[in-house]
């Protein structure tokens, strides 16, 4: 018969309820006393499961990874990876949709530090810099896809700036001169640079920046067929239209179909990230690859120490690729 709780705290010489409370970390154990419940807990082998075990070796072999958007190929992607690659070291991943929610995610890291997670792994959040400098020296954090520099918190990031620039100025030397823009949220980094791309390729040919060609978007699809609507009512319209992801972009394609517009022949479209769908669209949509399989391995490198010729020649600072399919018409 397996040993119970009242088993543990009658060997520790203590109260089951002061059993509970070491066990999950709540409220103030005088060593010694913790020392006790610990050798009991393993003299009894009492419940060997994830709670117990995580307060006697102080690891519970679990990494939670926040991420902004499951239902986004991308994310979803991403997160087959790491669960491959954790289980390579013997971790389990618990996953965790923010769904692009400040709230969310001060949430979710907050409950696996009340899980006891050994790290988490948080793909571009909105959080402020201190809030997440804080997050870190309560629990090993890793920021993907956003710079930390100057300050003690592990990241990962990609060049957005020039992967936006990139995108922009190939439509630019494609014959394009009136290109809509479709950016994310405002308070996330990557949109920041990724308009800036944007604007200084614009810049860089002599192009005036025009404030009305730029619509707000929400990372989501349905955001991007929202984009068309607005971009065919201007008076006079852009002959392409850059998203700063491909569901954005995708969503606007979708909409040109509905509408009867066709791609590339009525209006140009690239996108950005470079997802894998499980069809290919037609016309295949010209992106910028992102390397998120690339960053979320590093980023559990990182997170677990793993020696630094494991790591291959880790760099934290990733590049972009154009990719270049059948979506831009050559003026």
């Amino acid at each position: 018969m397996s040993a119970t709780i009242k088993d543990v705290a009658k060997l520790a010489n203590v109260s089951a309820m002061t059993v509970s409370r070491a066990i999950n970390n709540t409220g103030y154990i005088a060593p010694a006393t913790r020392r006790n419940i610990e050798e009991a807990i393993k003299k009894l082998h009492y419940r060997p499961n994830t709670i117990a075990r995580t307060m006697v070796t102080q690891k519970s072999h679990i990494i939670s990874l926040i991420v902004p958007d499951i239902a986004n190929p991308f994310f979803s992607e991403l997160i087959k990876v790491a669960e491959a690659e954790l289980r390579k070291h013997g971790y389990s991943l618990f996953i965790s949709e923010a769904e692009w929610n400040i709230e969310n995610e001060r949430s979710f890291v907050n409950s696996s530090i009340g899980r006891m997670a050994d790290g988490v792994i948080m793909f571009t959040p909105r959080l402020p810099d201190d809030e997440l400098i804080a997050f870190s020296e309560s629990i090993p954090l890793v920021v993907v896809d956003r710079s930390m520099e100057g300050t003690s918190v592990m990241d990962v990031y990609v060049d957005n700036y020039q992967g936006a620039f990139d995108a922009t100025e190939y439509l630019i030397q494609s014959g394009h001169r009136r290109i809509g823009y479709i950016r994310g949220w405002e308070d996330v980094l990557n949109t920041k640079r990724r308009h800036e791309g944007y604007r200084d390729a614009l810049a860089k040919y002599g192009i005036e920046y025009d404030e009305s060609l730029v619509q707000v978007g929400d990372y989501r699809d349905q955001s991007g067929f929202q984009s068309f609507e607005y971009f065919m009512a201007l008076p006079e319209r852009p002959t392409a239209v850059f998203a700063s992801n491909d569901m954005m972009a995708y969503g606007f394609m979708s909409a040109c179909s509905r509408y009867g517009k066709k791609v590339p022949d009525d209006i140009s479209v690239i996108g950005f990230d470079g997802i894998n769908l499980f069809f290919t669209p037609v016309p295949a949509l010209s992106t910028v690859n992102h390397p998120g399989n690339e960053m979320i391995r590093k980023a559990i490198y990182l997170l677990l120490g793993m020696p630094e010729q494991e790591i291959e020649e880790v760099d934290k600072y990733l590049y972009t690729e154009l990719v270049l399919r059948d979506s831009v018409k050559h003026l």
